[in-house]
């Protein structure tokens, strides 16, 4: 072979080699789209902080025993993997990614990744812990994702918490409502909520910011499932209601002061938590019968549902608690036991 024929072979191998280069650099940075219609967690489940969120067969939920970190597991709460050290919140999963609001001002200590020194913030990561990219850089409340965007609770030290989206190629951060509204329902392209600032009425806004009011009143903690909405009534000692999409048909569910509350996710229980007694513990009703039983005494609260297990944390404290949905129909509470998962990133 002589030198001129070697010196072509070199050149063309070298530029394989840049363009495979390329293309893998391409390919890791790009982004992947979802369905417009996809939902990253459960109504329920942002509202009660989205510290655990179920996708394909894993269960996503910041590891209270492990400084909040990010960890999946399998429905059946073993097969424990650590998918990133941040102290997570408003977990939201849907296609590659999952969403979350970091926090990491409480930590015990460094994970020696450089990332945290940005404490605070919005953020977008692989399902296996790769390609982490920051959407917000300051400190946000509740976070919720539908399709290509994300509905967050925005912060800066001038306006406070405001409604803001941002799509999650981190592109068209945007302001939609200068109340720091709590995004968690969405039907189709409508979101639902109830006022925070000026009055506690029902609201259904568009995903560009336009709001419509459904019905007056002193509401809180909107839920919407199966085309019913869920909420406390101020005004009636913080009881549990429902009515219809329009507003109409209120129905009071539980005639007790109750403050968190889910729904399952096959829409037919109600879990619920009574406060303000001498009586206080956590309940569930049949939606459709309209019978109610005791699960546990005590206080409780963030109530979390997955397809397999719900969730709920032990008031003031750290410790969570597990039960099986097949349980929710029982009247025995022998079923509810600690979650303990496991700790990895030791």
């Amino acid at each position: 072979m002589n030198k001129i024929v070697r010196r072509i072979l070199i050149a063309v191998v070298f530029l394989i080699v840049i363009a495979i280069f390329g293309a893998v650099v391409i390919y890791s940075s790009k982004t992947w789209y979802n369905d417009e219609n996809v939902i990253g967690n459960t109504a329920g489940n942002i509202l009660n902080g989205g510290l655990f969120c179920e996708n394909d067969g894993r269960i996503y939920f910041s590891n209270p025993y492990d400084d909040g970190n990010l960890y999946s597991m399998d429905l059946y709460c073993t097969d424990y993997e650590l998918v990133y050290p941040d102290n997570a919140s408003y977990i939201n999963v849907a296609g590659k990614y999952i969403i979350y609001a970091r926090d990491n001002h409480h930590r015990k200590g460094n994970t020696g990744n450089f990332l945290n020194l940005n404490s605070v913030g919005l953020f977008r990561i692989k399902r296996d812990g790769s390609d982490i990219k920051q959407l917000y850089n300051y400190a946000c409340g509740s976070v919720t994702q539908k399709g290509n965007y994300v509905y967050y609770q925005h912060y800066d030290t001038d306006d406070g918490l405001q409604l803001y989206k941002v799509k999650i190629d981190a592109t068209e951060n945007q302001l939609l409502d200068k109340e720091d509204v709590l995004p968690a329902s969405f039907v189709g392209d409508r979101m639902y909520f109830t006022g925070v600032d000026d009055d506690h009425n029902m609201y259904s806004m568009s995903v560009n910011g336009q709001r419509s009011l459904i019905r007056p009143g002193n509401f809180y903690h909107l839920l919407v499932s199966n085309n019913q909405m869920y909420y406390l009534d101020l005004e009636d000692n913080y009881t549990l209601y429902r009515c219809s999409m329009d507003g109409s048909n209120p129905q009071k569910l539980v005639n007790e002061r109750c403050s968190f509350f889910n729904i399952s996710t096959d829409g037919n229980y109600l879990i619920y938590q009574i406060d303000g007694g001498d009586h206080n513990r956590l309940c569930a009703m049949d939606l459709s019968s309209g019978e109610a039983h005791d699960i546990l005494e005590g206080d409780f609260n963030s109530i979390y549902t997955t397809s397999s297990y719900i969730f709920f944390k032990e008031f003031e404290s750290k410790k969570i608690y597990k039960m099986p949905t097949t349980s929710l129909s029982s009247r025995d509470g022998s079923s509810v036991s600690i979650f303990e998962p496991e700790v990895l990133s030791k």
